[in-house]
């Protein structure tokens, strides 16, 4: 395994957020797509299906338009997708139908939205267009206040919105004035939920551009697929590689052994070709994987058949190939230019049967010819077959060379060259077949990244399947050989904790903190001091978690509750459970600690100042109740109020205490006097220090 300097990793790290940003620009360049209002001679506007739906009409099988909630479909094991409607603006909940209406994907026109889970993140963030619009303009939503609804008041609450701390206010504000705006402009709503206000007085060239800058300039760049998304794509992939290849391998074993390769995939018989349309046609779990096109012709005055399969069964190929795209983004964290350049030569079965892809780095490579490093990474055994017998079906086109693993099977054309066009033209297809909003290579690098650092148990059994492990000790192994992975881990930390573990270093380097976990982080800052200040300590975290990650050593990060952190690295046994959840632990769980039933005397906690007011709250309360005459407490119950109190009076005092600062140091590792501000880029929380 190669192993990068520090410059190498910060530049790694960069390449991310520049990764994201450019995925970024892509999202807001479709919700500036032109409208297409031909979906209307379809489904009506939502004007029609009111008048004649006498004010109320289904919007599914489960709620009316006027239901106080509306029941969306979600994923199979997900909770329910509701949106409720119980808005204290007046007339607010009216308006707020006929927007997020017109965000279900059956009925968005604008935009890109294809879940209805996006559906639902949007009806919660109309509180935001309420927040600017009416309630700071001390406005409601009833026809009248809508009439006092000018450009230049819109325009003034995107200021506003602009100049908030969460910029995504900015950007979820000027999308819902543009839909609003649109659905007026275009009479698809009520005439009493319209406003005044044409397009071009929001959507100018100067205001667009802002919102892409911010937009671009604000967002991270972690952003994993959620659950309900890794659902549909693993079932997209699933279905393509487990079921319908193997039945197309049987298709291609057919016209290899009857010789239906000539033509171009072409049949001519005079007789009909029943033979060759039950072998071609393809059905599985009621869902068409080929179906071959018979045409009949005339020749000599005899009726005969044309039969071509070659189309649908590269059709179907290329959706396999896009299965396979999903498995290996997952598995090998490697960017979009890596996966686009792949031949089927760099996938490889070592002498003990283990299966292992070549992958090429280009962004950070040291070769000054620009050739790029080549490092070798495992694949699970099953991802490994599932290409072999991808390329196996492959031998049903024999006389077409496909030299790159993801160039399309439709195309005729030669490809000379790889480039990550080859990988954009895939995400175009898997986009109009997988409801996933932002489907980018980028954000499958992190979406392991995230389940190794949270270990969520339902997406922990889905990984472990796919590697074929019997444990998560194995994946997690498995994993720490991938560098890729490896550093994608460590920049997801460093990148979704900045905030928190500068926190808990700033109040440990002060002696403000209680714990032993926060002891031993002590003690590593003191003895590296200087790799705990401004930019060393970037590069100090990055190294620390890729090396916990290679020794294969788990990690779990968490805010237990204001001021108090779960700092831990310990692979838990049922022998050593964490309090936590050492009462409520069954054989079968995760053996992962549980923040929201945390024990102050938890010795994986670290509290820092912020949670002196929460401890002084629980000596307060516990001992009241342990005081109060009237209270009839079992001897176990006091015992267990009388630890809390104790566990809680031991962390304060701790607190109390006057610790001497840990000496703090400028970049250039020289000692600063007293206690000046120091510079910190950013800082992890993750496992314990050694």
């Amino acid at each position: 395994m190669s192993e990068l300097t520090l410059e190498e990793l910060e530049r790694e790290l960069d390449l991310d957020i520049e990764d994201a940003r450019s995925e970024n620009k892509d999202d807001i360049e479709e919700m500036f797509k032109e409208i297409d209002l031909s979906v209307l001679l379809v489904r009506g506007t939502l004007k029609y299906k009111l008048l004649h739906g006498e004010g109320d009409f289904a919007i599914n099988d489960k709620s009316n338009y006027m239901s106080p909630t509306w029941s969306l479909p979600s994923g199979k094991h997900r909770h329910p997708n509701n949106v409720k409607f119980d808005r204290s603006v007046l007339g607010s909940n009216d308006l707020k139908r006929a927007l997020i209406f017109h965000m279900l994907p059956e009925n968005a026109f604008m935009g890109n939205i294809r879940s209805y889970k996006t559906s639902n993140t949007a009806a919660n963030q109309y509180s935001i267009l309420e927040k600017y619009i009416f309630t700071d303009n001390y406005l409601d939503a009833t026809p009248a206040s809508l009439l006092a609804i000018s450009a230049t008041l819109i325009n003034k609450a995107l200021d506003k919105a602009r100049e908030q701390d969460k910029k995504s206010h900015y950007f979820v504000l000027f999308k819902f004035v543009m839909l609003w705006t649109s659905l007026s402009s275009h009479d698809m709503i009520p005439e009493e939920l319209k406003i005044k206000v044409t397009l071009g007085e929001l959507d100018t060239i100067e205001r667009k551009q802002d919102v892409v800058n911010v937009y671009t300039g604000s967002m991270e760049s972690w952003v994993a697929y959620s659950e309900e998304d890794l659902e549909q794509l693993m079932d997209y992939a699933l279905f393509w590689t487990e079921k319908a290849l193997p039945e197309l391998l049987k298709a291609k074993d057919f016209v290899l052994q009857n010789d239906y390769t000539q033509n171009k995939g072409t049949i001519y018989k005079y007789s009909y070709p029943h033979e060759a349309e039950a072998a071609l046609s393809i059905t599985v779990d009621g869902r068409k994987v080929m179906k071959p096109s018979i045409k009949t012709r005339l020749y000599e005055g005899r009726t005969f058949y044309v039969t071509s399969w070659r189309r649908s069964y590269n059709t179907a190929m290329d959706r396999v190939r896009n299965s396979i795209f999903i498995l290996l983004a997952l598995m090998t964290g490697a960017r979009k230019s890596e996966l686009a350049t792949l031949r089927d030569s760099d996938i490889f079965k070592d002498k003990v049967g283990d299966y292992w892809v070549n992958i090429t780095r280009w962004k950070t490579s040291k070769d000054p010819n620009y050739r790029g490093d080549t490092e070798a990474l495992p694949l699970p055994r099953f991802i490994g077959e599932v290409i072999e017998r991808y390329a196996e079906a492959q031998t049903a086109n024999p006389e077409i060379i496909r030299p790159y693993l993801f160039q399309a099977n439709e195309s005729y054309r030669k490809v000379e060259r790889a480039t990550p066009g080859l990988i954009n033209i895939l995400l175009t297809q898997l986009k109009d077949e997988i409801p996933v909003e932002r489907l980018h290579p980028h954000r499958f690098r992190k979406t392991i990244a995230e389940i190794l650092i949270n270990r969520d148990e339902r997406n922990i059994e889905l990984i472990r399947a796919l590697f074929g492990h019997k444990s998560y000790a194995m994946t997690l192994r498995y994993i720490a050989r991938n560098p890729l992975m490896v550093r994608a881990v460590a920049i997801a930390i460093e990148q979704s904790y900045t905030k928190d573990f500068h926190e808990l270093i700033a109040e440990i380097k002060y002696g403000r903190f209680s714990g032993t976990a926060g002891s031993r982080i002590a003690e590593q800052v003191l003895a590296k001091p200087e790799e705990f200040t401004g930019s060393q300590m970037r590069t100090s975290v990055l190294l620390y978690v890729s090396h916990l990650l290679k020794a294969g050593e788990p990690i779990f990060i968490r805010r237990a509750a204001i001021g108090t952190y779960c700092v831990t690295g310990e692979d838990y046994t049922p022998s050593n459970l964490p309090p936590c959840i050492e009462q409520s632990w069954e054989p079968g769980q995760a053996l992962i600690p549980n923040p929201s039933n945390c024990q102050v005397e938890c010795n994986k906690l670290v509290l820092v100042e912020k949670a002196k007011t929460a401890l002084e709250e629980n000596i307060a309360f516990y001992s009241a109740i342990l005081d109060n005459p009237d209270s009839k407490l079992n001897a176990k119950t006091e015992q267990e109020l009388a630890r809390r109190v104790a566990a809680s009076q031991h962390h304060l005092s701790n607190l109390q205490m006057n610790r001497l600062p840990l000496p703090l140091y400028t970049d250039s590792g020289h000692k600063m006097v007293g206690a000046q501000t120091h510079k910190t880029h950013i800082i992890v929380r993750s496992g314990e220090f050694a």
